[in-house]
């Protein structure tokens, strides 16, 4: 388990594949707060904030 003091922010920005291979890797380790998502035709822009998992 990786503890945080507080919150974390991040947005990941890529290609569809890439971005979802991050965010199910960081979901593994993080409790995940999607806020805002973006789709283009070749990528994908995702913002979340991180937190302690459990």
């Amino acid at each position: 388990m990786v503890a945080l003091e507080g919150s974390v922010t991040a947005t990941l920005q890529g290609g569809y594949v890439a971005v979802d291979q991050l965010f199910e890797a960081l979901s593994t380790a993080f409790a995940i707060h999607q806020w805002g998502a973006a789709s283009g035709d070749q990528e994908k822009e995702v913002d979340l904030s991180l937190g302690t998992k459990g």
